[in-house]
């Protein structure tokens, strides 16, 4: 994109430099309305352009909804929508995790994020052990192009989420890529 802009910009410059009348060049002056329409033409397009890279590189802050009906104020999960990361797809992009309780101290879990090819997925169950702390059974699989050979990563089976230091999520705490080695990745589910 930006090569783009910067194309028609030095486009807009070569042809205003070669068809101005103090041009060295033997080349037939066009009216000057005419050179001022292409001019604003060319101008709108890189204005187009600018925009789009800004909305390309802009974060997205979506309101979260929630499941209809009130929780009780003393549920360890909230019920609704919660925003899920992998923060090699993005933490500025988050996916959205729907939690519902299907029992005592127990939560159904669907979601995932998705970014350019890459993906994280949850489906499952959540149990709270304490405030701090749940515990997830089921599939959780994360694909990033540039890790474990751009092979998917996966996570299922029993996993530890846990909030430390007062933060506002869980954090899977196995977070060994399955590359090995020193790629660490953060799953984090967001209150």
């Amino acid at each position: 994109m930006i090569r783009l802009v910067c194309s028609l910009l030095a486009m807009s410059l070569f042809t205003v430099a070669c068809t101005s009348n103090g041009s060295k060049q033997h080349m037939q002056s066009p009216p000057d309305s005419a050179l001022t329409a292409r001019v604003g033409q060319q101008q709108t397009q890189i204005d187009s352009l600018q925009q789009e890279i800004a909305q390309d590189n802009a974060p997205v802050t979506a309101p979260v909804p929630e499941l209809e009906g009130p929780n009780a104020p003393d549920e360890p999960i909230r019920q609704g929508v919660h925003n899920i990361t992998l923060q090699w797809i993005s933490w500025d992009r988050p996916g959205r995790a729907t939690v519902k309780k299907t029992g005592d101290n127990q939560y159904r879990i669907d979601g995932e994020q998705r970014r350019r090819g890459d993906y994280l997925t949850i489906h499952g169950t959540l149990q709270s052990i304490s405030p701090e702390k749940l515990r997830f059974e089921g599939t959780l699989i994360y694909r990033v192009a540039t890790l474990n050979s751009g092979q998917p990563c996966d996570k299922s089976g029993t996993q530890e989420f846990l909030s430390t230091k007062s933060r506002k999520y869980w954090r899977m705490q196995n977070m060994t890529n399955c590359e090995g080695g020193m790629t660490t990745d953060y799953v984090d589910l967001y209150f």
